[in-house]
């Protein structure tokens, strides 16, 4: 019985162990998505801005032109 009791405490603190690292774990992976949202919508920034700018020098040197 006592062999049991040794045994059942023993897998208790395994699972508890597990699930804490499990928890750890996906809290990493929320982080780590929140920083790839927030990375993804400044190079959406980026890139529309980019655009802006390129449409800008493009419409100066159709006026020069012309």
């Amino acid at each position: 019985m006592e062999k049991l009791d040794t045994k059942l405490r023993k897998e208790k603190t395994t699972s508890t162990e597990v699930q804490e690292l499990c928890n750890t774990q996906l809290s990493k992976a929320r982080k780590l998505q929140l920083q790839l949202d927030d990375a993804e919508e400044r190079a959406e920034m980026a890139e529309t801005s980019y655009n802006k700018m390129k449409d800008k020098v493009m419409a100066e040197k159709e006026r020069r032109t012309k």
